[in-house]
Parts: C-alpha cells; structure tokens; sequence
C-alpha cells in the first residue's frame, strides 16, 4: 500500500500480537531448448604427384565432393574411392575420374542418418502454456479483516511451494493491492519497504522460489488494517490494471501474453450502500476487466475468498484480549463473521477460476485447490 494512504494502520507487530489471541490457532507463522545437430565434416584431399590420395579432414560432413590436382597438372587417370561417413550418416563416395590433372569428388549420398532424426535449427520458439503468469492479490484491508489477513500470511509458503512444483519453468509477476489502493503495494504493515523499495511487485522463476522468495512475497502481502477503509476492491483492480503500462504507477507488471491470475479475498461485499463501493454491477466490472489493455487476448482467472450466506464457516466471537485491544488503542470487530457478498461472488463466477467461504479455518486447501485448477487450464 502507498504510504500515503497508511494512516492509522495496524503494523506488523500489532497483527503478530492479535493472531495469538485468536481461538482457532493457525498454522506455523527448462524450457527445453530447440536441438540442433551438427555432423561432423570430411573433406578428401588431393592427390599429389604421383597421384596418390591424401587422407580426408575433418572439415565437411560425411565424404563430400573434393577437387585436387596433381604436382604438374598432367597427369590422367580413374580413381573410384568409397568412404562412410562419421556422425549423422552414411554414405558411399565414388570419385570421378581424373582429366587434366583435376578430379573431380564423388558426391556423397547418404547425408541423412538412417533410423536417426535430421537436425531443426531453424530457432523456432516452443509454445509452452502458462510460460508467464501475474498473480495480483486484493485483499480488504479494514480493520474487520485482523484474522483473515493473518490466514492469508500463513499460507504463502504453502501456495509458493505449490507454484514451484507445478509450473517450475513459468516466469511469475506477483503483487498486492487492498481494497481501497490501487497502487502496488511496496511496504509491509509496519511500513518497512519490501523489495528493496522497488516497483512493488516481484518477479521470479517458479523454479527458483525460495525463503528468500517466500519472505519477499510475505512483506509484499501484508498490506495491513486501515480504520474507515473504503469496501470496492473491484475498483481498485482495475485501476490497478489500468496503470500498468508505460508511464503507470504499476507499469511493467503484466507481462506480454501472461496468463493473469486475481485472489480475492474481502469479507464484505463491494456495494453502493455506503456510498463507497465499485460503480456499475458485476457484468459492467467484467467487460472492463477484460477491455484492459494488455488483457483482450489472454486468459484472465479470478480465485475469491469471500462471505458467503449462512449457514458458512464463520465460528462467531474470537477470545481476544479486550485489554491488549484497549492498550493498542484499536476498535476491532470481535466477531468472526463476514457478510454475504453477492456482488463479488457473481464477478468472480464469470471467469474461471473458485470460489469459497472468507471464513475457512486455514486458506492452505483453497490455495492447494486454485494452484491445481490453474494446471488444468493451462493443461499442464
């Protein structure tokens, strides 16, 4: 999240504190390259003087066509030679015969590998699916969202190990959005910079992913409580989509022909009660999503965590220290509850992708289940 946009936010150290008062405990905080085959060359050397062939070097294949001529040009004769090429093929070379103290090589039949393959160097580029791929998270950032914030925290090594498993070769975008600042977020909740104070996203090959990757995706994803934090985070996605090209605040973040994929995750729905939500209704947010540019023609898929109607997976009132909330000076939502979000269930059932309960004890089977439905879309 911005910095500027941070006031009253709770930081780091204040989410690590609550997350130990919460009942429920959570769980511990190539491609392959275009082959080109070469054979080895062999060119017949001339003959000298007397006539007599000098041996082959290996300069030209299997036995190619030769041209020598003799110490004084005089000298008239037949030669017929037989030669097997070394490497791709085989083949029989007969020579021609001499005139004029010139002889001209046999030609070389064979040159294809019997029972082999004949080499491709002709550089094309293999059609890997999913060879890009940019995971944009949304996540609400009012103070309501203390819990789930920290389930979803918990799980990033899960989902990172999952990634780097299942598509080892694709190069990954990852960056973080709340629900009420479309700018990447570049600073953990208690306002340290992530990424070395970069451009707010990160980028990595799935093979590569590490601790180093897991704790860089973590900062990037605490994007902390805010008090009176607007609820339209469709809003805020397509913002942040749409400044992503040159000159955008999140310029560089979708890469050319990336398969883009959205985790949403809000425990309220994005309305126009509070007169603060997205415009338009859920197929108005669709047709622009994928009006975007740098989105008409790639796949777009959206994983939500979001209230759903009773009865759900909300348990009802947390054991917090009411004490400690009263020394942090806080005002937090005591419940465990998230309210039905229509709006947001029908956005996110328009593409592909899941959908379930904000509420789940621990997100590591809704991230488990997302990273094996995108293997089935991309027909990994």
């Amino acid at each position: 999240m911005h910095a500027g946009h941070r006031s009253h936010i709770i930081n780091g150290l204040t989410l690590a504190c609550l997350g130990a008062f919460v009942a429920t405990p959570l769980a511990g905080c190539s491609f392959g390259a275009d082959i080109e085959v070469e054979g080895e060359i062999y060119e017949q050397g001339g003959t000298d003087g007397d006539g007599a062939m000098d041996e082959g070097d290996p300069t030209h294949g299997e036995d190619g066509p030769s041209d020598g001529t003799d110490g004084d040009g005089g000298a008239e004769g037949e030669g017929e030679g037989e030669g097997e090429g070394e490497g791709e093929g085989e083949g029989e070379a007969e020579g021609g015969g001499q005139d004029g103290g010139s002889q001209d090589g046999g030609e070389a039949e064979g040159g294809e590998a019997e029972g082999g393959e004949e080499g491709d160097d002709s550089g094309g580029v293999v059609d890997v699916p999913c060879s890009n791929m940019d995971i944009l998270f949304v996540i609400d950032s009012s103070t309501s969202m203390v819990t789930e914030q920290l389930k979803v925290l918990d799980a990033v090594q899960d989902l990172l190990t999952m990634l780097s498993q299942t598509f080892p070769d694709t190069v990954f975008n990852l960056g973080a959005i709340s629900a009420n600042d479309s700018v990447l977020n570049a600073l953990s909740s208690d306002l340290l910079p992530c990424n070395g104070g970069g451009s707010g996203f990160m980028n990595f090959v799935g093979s590569e992913i590490d601790l180093g990757v897991v704790a860089e995706a973590t900062c990037l994803l605490d994007v902390g409580l805010l008090d009176g934090a607007a609820e339209q985070p469709v809003n805020s996605l397509l913002e942040a989509l749409e400044q992503t090209g040159v000159g955008g605040v999140n310029e560089g973040f979708l890469q050319e022909g990336s398969e883009l994929v959205v985790f949403l995750i809000a425990d309220e729905d994005d309305d126009l009660i509070d007169g603060d939500g997205t415009l338009g209704d859920p197929l108005d947010w669709v047709s622009q999503l994928v009006d975007i540019p740098g989105l008409e023609d790639v796949g777009v898929n959206v994983f939500s965590l979001l209230g759903q109607p009773e009865p759900n997976e909300c348990v009802g009132l947390l054991e917090l220290d009411l004490q400690l909330l009263e020394v942090l000076g806080l005002e937090l939502d005591i419940l465990s509850e998230a309210l039905a979000a229509v709006r947001l269930n029908e956005f996110s059932m328009s593409f592909p992708g899941l959908v379930d309960d904000v509420c789940l004890g621990n997100y590591t089977g809704f991230f488990t289940d997302a990273v094996n439905e995108l293997a089935n879309i991309c027909e990994i």
